[in-house]
């Protein structure tokens, strides 16, 4: 897989990868879990361990961000799947 994103600088990068997660990788995630922890149903990882590495210190990239500028990652969060819901009203995860 190519992951394509080096570093998250500011809040339109975390919006773009948190994007990329659900609409490329058809992930349902969330922000406190680690990539490891993502199996599929035959209960192996999604993710190798390289890309794990790579995902998990993105993902500390955008707790950095948030904490730098006082925001709730959380909420980027909800603004992220409001905006995908929006994209894809058809899918559903009951």
């Amino acid at each position: 897989m190519t992951i394509p994103f080096e570093t998250i600088d500011n809040i339109d990068d975390m919006k773009r990868f948190f994007l990329w997660l659900k609409e490329d990788l058809h992930l349902l995630f969330h922000p406190d879990f680690l990539f490891e922890d993502y199996i599929e149903r035959d209960r192996n990882p999604v993710f190798s361990a390289d890309e794990c590495t790579l995902l998990n210190h993105l993902m500390d990239e955008c707790f950095k961000v948030c904490e730098t500028g006082d925001v709730e990652i959380y909420s980027i969060g909800l603004e992220v799947q409001t905006e995908y819901n929006k994209r894809h009203p058809y899918i559903s995860y009951n």
